[in-house]
């Protein structure tokens, strides 16, 4: 016990911060009485709720373990240890340790027995964990330096976990999305690598950008009209046959046939 400095008692559904502990903890002086939580008020004994957790310092402690320093003292005092919450509270009580306001400056939780989720959407049916709390919070539920929350599903506990310690949220200046990218192709010939990955057109010198649009729109944009195969590509007769057809001012494909690896398809 000689090392320990503050001890936090939770369940296993509780999620812990405990670098917001440590700011929490660092102004105060550990040989002292502390008895940090969500305290309420219930059967006239101050207590911290235990599904909040709840923190003691060394100094309390000490007296705690100096007050049940027997087997009969313990047997004695821990009859009723089923609800451990209430009867810590009352035998500290009785040494004049009393849980301290943990709120923050804005009056907000920093331990919390709910679910950040109940607690934000405000779901949470009314019980005596607000309505007989000794320190209220006021506007907003929850502190940016919240210390626990209840966790009752274990998938979420990962989540919160993943969110906390392991995402990385940049604010600064980023270099990624504010440089363009260097072009190693002109915008004005992007279309004529299109149309050589997609239909396997090598020669290209005579089709304008009109024309590709037309043979890029006959594919892609009436599929089912067209009844194209999978593993189609467009043969340099087709292509013929729709460039004639667009000079031509004749949008219609219908009079276009290709030959695919599969079997004669009109396009």
């Amino acid at each position: 016990m000689d090392k320990l400095e503050w001890i936090i008692f939770v369940k296993d559904d509780t999620i812990v911060i405990p670098e917001n502990l440590r700011y929490m903890v660092a102004p105060l002086d550990y040989r002292d009485d502390y008895y940090l939580g969500h305290p309420i008020i219930l059967w006239g004994q101050t207590y911290n709720v235990a599904r909040s957790g709840y923190v003691i310092s060394r100094g309390a402690l000490a007296k705690i373990v100096k007050m049940f320093n027997t087997t009969e003292k313990c047997i004695a005092g821990g009859k009723y240890w089923k609800k451990e919450d209430y009867y810590l509270g009352k035998h500290l009580s009785s040494l004049g340790i009393h849980p301290s306001d943990t709120r923050d400056q804005y009056l907000r939780g920093t331990f919390h027995g709910y679910s950040l989720q109940n607690l934000l959407w405000g779901v949470i049916r009314p019980d005596n964990y607000f309505t007989h709390a000794v320190y209220p919070t006021k506007g907003e539920c929850c502190s940016p330096i919240s210390v626990t929350f209840s966790i009752s599903e274990p998938d979420k506990m990962h989540m919160l976990n993943y969110l906390l310690y392991h995402l990385h949220v940049f604010d600064g200046k980023g270099k990624f999305g504010n440089v363009p990218i260097k072009m190693h192709t002109s915008e004005d010939n992007v279309w004529k690598i299109a149309l050589q990955e997609e239909f396997n057109i090598t020669h290209l010198s005579d089709i304008s950008s009109d024309a590709y649009y037309e043979i890029w729109h006959s594919k892609y944009l009436e599929p089912g009209q067209l009844r194209i195969a999978k593993n189609y590509r467009m043969t340099p007769d087709a292509l013929n046959c729709l460039l004639a057809n667009y000079k031509a001012g004749n949008k219609s494909t219908f009079n276009c046939t290709s030959k695919t690896v599969v079997d004669s398809t009109k396009i």
